[in-house]
């Protein structure tokens, strides 16, 4: 098998979208961010990356695809943000820690006055559920929000989402991509973070991120976790390599 990296364009998006919510099948936390496996959920999916892919220009989608029959194995977003500088929370000194928070349902939860974008931004609006499920997915969106704001307070590139086609996994395209940003912070000497399922973790740690909190949020309908990583900044040694 032929593998390639490229950037991803607009007209990926109908495969893309395929790929991801069978990707993401198993995720509670993709289900409330994105919505059922619907076809009205993939249009509305689509609309979300069209416009990110046309209006952020920190964004840099990417994918990988088989050379022998054309098909689309794996995708990710990177963020770039070499001069962003958020403000308030703390990492408390990069050291790792776990919290679990109840949602809707239990004693604590999100304050309604809590950051409603955070930096790669989610909408915190969930429109395609009703009632209380709304309620739900937008107590775990803001909780997301909240602790990715809290954490990332610094110039950084970020993985934001990657998935493989599960018909595709463990032949190299998720490494290939999380190789392709790593690459990329090293050589502008920045830090990487990505918050990675329990399924992805493990990965992400073989390419030198760092457990700094373990997050869960449970609500009536959805049970969710996943860790929070940093990737210490690289330098240059006089030998040309990083360290």
């Amino acid at each position: 098998m032929h593998l390639r990296l490229s950037p991803l364009s607009p007209s990926d998006l109908p495969d893309l979208i395929t790929s991801q919510y069978r990707a993401f099948a198993s995720e509670q936390m993709h289900e409330a961010l994105f919505g059922p496996d619907t076809a009205e959920m993939h249009a509305v999916t689509k609309q979300r990356h069209e416009k990110e892919l046309a209006t952020d220009p920190s964004s840099i989608w990417l994918k990988v695809t088989d050379l022998d029959t054309g098909k689309l194995m794996s995708a990710a977003n990177w963020k770039v943000w070499p001069g962003f500088a958020p403000t308030g929370g703390s990492t408390e000194g990069g050291k790792s820690k776990e919290s679990e928070v109840n949602g809707t349902d239990g004693t604590k939860g999100t304050e309604a006055e809590e950051e409603k974008t955070a930096p790669g931004g989610f909408a915190t609006e969930c429109t395609w559920w009703t009632g209380s499920e709304r309620e739900q997915a937008e107590a775990i969106v803001r909780d997301f929000v909240k602790r990715r704001a809290r954490h990332v307070k610094e110039a950084c590139v970020l993985l934001h989402i990657l998935f493989t086609d599960p018909s595709y996994q463990k032949l190299g395209a998720g490494a290939m991509m999380v190789k392709w940003g790593t690459d990329l912070a090293d050589h502008l000497m920045l830090p990487a973070w990505v918050e990675a399922s329990e399924v992805a973790a493990p990965l992400y740690r073989k390419n030198g991120f760092e457990d700094v909190e373990h997050c869960r949020f449970k609500t009536k309908k959805w049970d969710t976790s996943y860790w929070v990583m940093r990737r210490p900044v690289k330098v240059w040694t006089m030998e040309g390599k990083f360290v």
